[in-house]
């Protein structure tokens, strides 16, 4: 039987590896966005809201709504809404490349906020390199080396 925090982490390398992203990135945003919680953010200055443990934008709702993803799914299911963040971010590495400015766009418009945002997860992703957050950090090998782990070590761009 595979408990709760092995099949979260299997959603993080999975996803990760779909999409060429660090599964410990997404983790890091995961952790920012809600503690590793389903949950629904307060309205947003814009009237949004940010859903789950990747505090998806309900901006992106309509887009995805092609393939079935809703509010309630992204809510219920923590891989689906996992897996959906990194797309989004994905979308916004073919804007910005893989750089530090891709995980500012995952969050925001505003330079500025953009700056805040990638600060927090920068915090956020060293500790999970360091192994700090032994609970949610067990990442595969195989998956990070198929990432684009190196990018991002290496702080390009932003």
């Amino acid at each position: 039987m595979i408990c709760a925090a092995q099949a979260e982490a299997s959603c993080f390398n999975l996803s990760g590896g779909k999409y060429g992203v660090d599964p410990l990135l997404l983790k890091a945003i995961a952790w920012q966005e809600s503690d590793f919680r389903s949950i629904t953010h307060p309205a947003n200055r814009n009237g949004s809201v940010d859903i789950g443990w990747m505090g998806i934008n309900t901006g992106w709702l309509p887009t995805l709504s092609r393939w079935g993803i809703t509010r309630e799914r992204l809510l219920s299911d923590a891989c689906l809404n996992v897996q959906t963040g990194a797309w989004v971010l994905q979308q916004c590495m073919k804007a910005h490349g893989a750089t530090w400015k891709a995980v500012g766009c995952y969050n925001a418009r505003s330079a500025v906020k953009q700056q805040r945002y990638v600060g927090l997860i920068w915090q956020k992703w060293q500790r999970l390199q360091r192994g700090e957050r032994g609970d949610i950090a067990d990442t595969s090998p195989e998956v990070r080396a198929n990432s684009v782990d190196t990018a991002w070590r290496a702080g390009t761009g932003g």
